[in-house]
């Protein structure tokens, strides 16, 4: 069946109105919940022949609620830009990506600062050790047993090795793909955002044209970079201490996890799935 170019138009639509996130026309063409690359011409034709309640917005480029929110989010990012500098010496970081709200300019007052870490292969819960330490030193660790807000603290609830970059099936959905898509990297080695979106592909059939913009924007023809860390006999002296730093870890967290999804090489700290929830509210506003 070819797909109803129209009906995504209202997905995407309310989508976003789930998030509280008014769309322009620029971002509704980026993030069209369509499985095919579509021309922002032929996006707007589709546009005119929906009532006007559902285009009302799209051509304000500036929104008093989103320019509001554009602005926290810049205040936040400047605050937050030492301590990325400060973890980039960290060599086993490939790649700090804001998460979440902020990655979308959609920050507000109270809003933690939602973080994933890529790590080398082998490093990722020793590198977990050492960016616990530096936050705490900072006193930016977001504190996990309270559900008081701590805004602008850093809350690092995904982290993922080389070896684990791609979402596992069984979570993949529209929901993951936009997280996936909307993260915004701060500090990237080795071209592993570029990695990252390529072991990512499948998000394209969810979300073709931000997909392949993506793609195109960070495409690169250079070669990585060497690296003592891409050395396999540096993993074979890391891997040892990594897996300690591991059973470590994960028997001081055993009794306090729920869903969250952890592994040697990756770890999904958000337990909250807001993909059934945004499917019943999908459900809900289809007019079609």
């Amino acid at each position: 069946m070819k797909p109803n170019l129209r009906s995504a138009i209202i997905v995407t639509l309310n989508y976003a109105r789930f998030f509280d996130l008014p769309l322009n026309l620029s971002e509704l063409h980026f993030w069209l919940i369509y499985p095919k690359t579509i021309s922002k011409a032929n996006l707007t034709r589709s546009l005119s022949r929906l009532p006007p309640s559902y285009t009302y917005n799209l051509d304000k480029p500036s929104l008093s609620l989103r320019r509001q929110r554009r602005q926290l989010t810049k205040q936040k990012l400047t605050q937050l830009s030492r301590h990325i500098h400060l973890l980039s010496y960290i060599p086993t970081i490939r790649l700090i990506t804001l998460t979440g709200s902020l990655a979308v300019n959609n920050a507000r007052p109270k809003d933690d600062i939602d973080l994933m870490i890529i790590t080398t292969r082998h490093t990722l819960w020793l590198t977990r050790l050492l960016v616990t330490i530096c936050l705490l030193l900072l006193g930016k660790k977001r504190v996990p047993t309270t559900n008081r807000p701590q805004p602008n603290t850093l809350c690092i609830n995904l982290w993922l090795d080389t070896s684990s970059l791609a979402v596992p099936t069984a979570k993949r959905n529209l929901y993951t793909a936009h997280e996936v898509l909307q993260v915004k990297p701060l500090y990237d080695r080795h071209q592993t955002y570029q990695h990252f979106l390529n072991q990512n592909s499948w998000t394209s059939r969810y979300l073709a044209n931000a997909y392949h913009h993506l793609v195109l924007s960070t495409r690169s023809d250079n070669p990585n970079h060497s690296s003592v860390l891409n050395d396999p006999w540096t993993h074979i002296l890391l891997a040892p201490l990594n897996l300690i730093a591991f059973s470590l870890q994960y028997l001081y967290m055993k009794p306090k996890i729920t869903k969250e999804s952890i592994s040697l090489h990756a770890a999904y700290f958000h337990p909250r799935n807001l993909s059934p929830r945004i499917n019943a509210f999908l459900k809900s506003t289809n007019t079609n």
